[in-house]
């Protein structure tokens, strides 16, 4: 019975479906069956040869054939043993080239179910590959449209950032500008400070005042005296500041006279001072402590003048 699948015996082992798409008679069972039988019938020819040899040539003796009869079918007994070993020996090499054969023709089976098993998952790969070249398309549309809403927030995050940049600006320039008004708090907070000083000052004085019994009226009066008093002051003092600033320029030019002195030079300085200082005799008793203070501090200024030049 034939297969409809393959086209073979279905009777046939799956050795020889696998050799019957070669197409060749040299690969069926009866081949090798056909060659075995041979070398079977050589063997068992040969065996008997070997085995009646004596009993034939027993038999032969008996007959009445000569030694050299015998010789002959000896040797060609032997002959066809040898015949017969030389069959069977290409026999066995047949055999054995058409084993490696076979072998070689199942591995090529293999080769080509493995071949077909990989053209089956590359038209698994290729239809893959069909699917997603038609997903192309849209998975193009996707990435425009991802590309574009990456555009708008990054122009918003541009935007969002030029928003803090200035946002920032405008904080630092609000922060120069209230460095001056936290100066300001803090001038006027002191103001504050001494307005309330003074005002305290100004109750305790009325305190004062008022516990003396002075009045604003008095304290006016008192305060005008004491003016006339002070203008009465600097009209006399006047002349003692021109007479101040006469000795002032006198010694700004004694100054200037000095060069590395000798103890001549000296002793007529110290002279000149002693005269500054006896004109000085009708300042006040009030005023005589200030002159003397400033002379005394000429005195140490010119010292320190000679000291250097020695």
């Amino acid at each position: 019975m034939i297969s409809p699948v393959n086209g073979h015996d279905a009777g046939s082992s799956p050795r020889q479906r696998k050799m019957g798409w070669l197409g060749s008679s040299e690969a069926s069972p009866q081949y090798f069956h056909g060659n075995l039988r041979s070398i079977l019938e050589a063997a068992l020819t040969r065996r008997a040869l070997a085995l009646d040899y004596f009993a034939e040539r027993q038999k032969l003796l008996a007959l009445g054939f000569s030694e050299e009869v015998l010789a002959t079918k000896i040797q060609a007994a032997k002959d066809e043993c040898g015949r017969l070993d030389r069959l069977a020996k290409e026999q066995e090499q047949v055999i054995r080239d058409k084993e490696q054969k076979l072998a070689e023709w199942e591995d090529l089976a293999q080769t080509l179910e493995s071949l077909k098993s990989r053209e089956e998952e590359l038209a698994k790969t290729l239809a893959a590959i069909g699917e997603n070249e038609r997903a192309i398309p849209e998975l193009e549309a996707k990435q425009k449209a991802l590309d574009t809403e990456i555009g708008q927030k990054q122009a918003r995050a541009d935007e969002l950032g030029a928003r803090e940049k200035r946002l920032r600006e405008r904080i630092a320039e609000q922060k120069a500008e209230l460095q001056p008004l936290e100066e300001k708090e803090r001038e006027v907070e002191k103001t504050r400070e001494e307005l309330r000083d003074i005002e305290s000052r100004l109750a305790q004085r009325r305190q004062e005042l008022s516990s003396t019994g002075e009045t604003l009226p008095g304290l006016r009066k008192k305060l005008a005296a004491r003016r006339e008093e002070l203008s009465k002051a600097e009209e006399e003092f006047e002349p003692l500041r021109a007479e101040e600033t006469g000795l002032q320029e006198q010694l700004r030019k004694l100054e200037q006279d000095i060069e590395p002195l000798s103890p001549t030079k000296l002793k007529e300085f110290s002279r000149k001072i002693d005269a500054l200082r006896g004109k000085l005799d009708y300042v006040p008793k009030d005023k005589e402590e200030h002159y003397a203070e400033r002379i005394e501090a000429l005195r140490r200024e010119v010292q320190a003048e000679i000291d250097s030049n020695r």
